[in-house]
């Protein structure tokens, strides 16, 4: 568990972070009101370049997060990305789908994927397609003259 935070009534806000990919064998709906299910952990591949790939990954999502903040008055100007590149190319593959600006669905479908190879491949089209949307944004806004200033 990462965090927890008590709510009225005896409930809690809790912020867990994942560990080990698995598989919903089967749902047991008599154990309400919490879902519990029996699961199978699955292997992880990391496929084939996946350290390249990481790499390249992190550097493209370098480039999002710094488009993000070019479009926004938010004062920071660095963007962190030190421990984004620390672990096996499947950690940094989640932690980049994590902080992705995109919809459940798509989230959901880079998770599913089997192995980091393939899961990186997908991150950096979609990475690329929003660094693009991203500098078309930037460049209407400049032209509008609604941009936060350069630092």
């Amino acid at each position: 568990m990462v965090g927890t935070t008590p709510l009225p009534g005896g409930r809690s806000f809790i912020i867990v972070r994942g560990e080990r990919r698995f598989a919903i064998e089967s749902i047991d709906a008599e154990r309400e009101p919490y879902l519990v299910a029996e699961i199978r952990y699955l292997d992880e591949d990391d496929g084939r370049d996946a350290a390249a790939l990481a790499d390249r990954a992190a550097d493209t999502f370098g480039q999002y997060l710094t488009g993000i903040m070019s479009t926004s008055n938010d004062a920071r100007t660095e963007v962190p990305l030190g421990e984004l590149r620390e672990g096996t190319p499947a950690e940094v593959s989640y932690r980049i789908a994590g902080g992705l600006g995109i919809d459940a669905a798509e989230r959901q479908r880079l998770l599913e994927t089997e192995r980091a190879g393939p899961r990186l491949e997908s991150v950096i089209r979609l990475l690329e397609r929003e660094n693009t949307l991203l500098k078309e944004l930037l460049l209407r806004l400049r032209a509008r003259g609604e941009a936060p200033p350069l630092n």
